[in-house]
């Protein structure tokens, strides 16, 4: 029987059911933080600040310098860097050197991600209600 490959998973196609696969993907994020990013815990605090909410707002036009980004910000460029530097720890940004600046852009994985994870949960609500 052939299986399906999800999230580094195996799951068997007869009893596949999405919700199974990204929970269990969550599970791994949620409890192992130590793949290079904060995991979902981690990702919510960072936005949870206004600052960061609004850098991943001015980043959904496109790719910004880390100048650029201050501009818009009456704060020091450490403070800025600071906060890009959590964005990017929860996944929310990477960036990408080009010459002698570093472009920063939303990664978009992980917005799908969290966009998934939110769905599902209001999918949970609404199979409660029809319960």
């Amino acid at each position: 029987m052939q299986h399906v490959r999800a999230f580094g998973a195996q799951f068997c196609p007869e009893t596949l059911d999405m919700r199974r696969v990204f929970r269990h993907h969550l599970d791994n994020v949620l409890n192992d933080g130590s793949k290079g990013c904060m995991g979902i815990a981690g990702t919510f605090k960072a936005l949870s600040d206004s600052t960061r909410r609004e850098i991943l707002s001015l980043l959904s036009s496109g790719s910004m310098t880390a100048g650029e980004i201050g501009e818009r910000f009456s704060m020091t460029g450490a403070t800025i860097s600071h906060h890009l530097s959590v964005l990017k720890q929860a996944g929310l940004v990477s960036d990408e050197k080009q010459g002698k600046y570093v472009l920063y852009e939303l990664n978009m994985s992980m917005i799908d991600e969290i966009m998934r994870w939110a769905i599902n949960l209001k999918g949970d609500a609404n199979d409660e209600e029809t319960k």
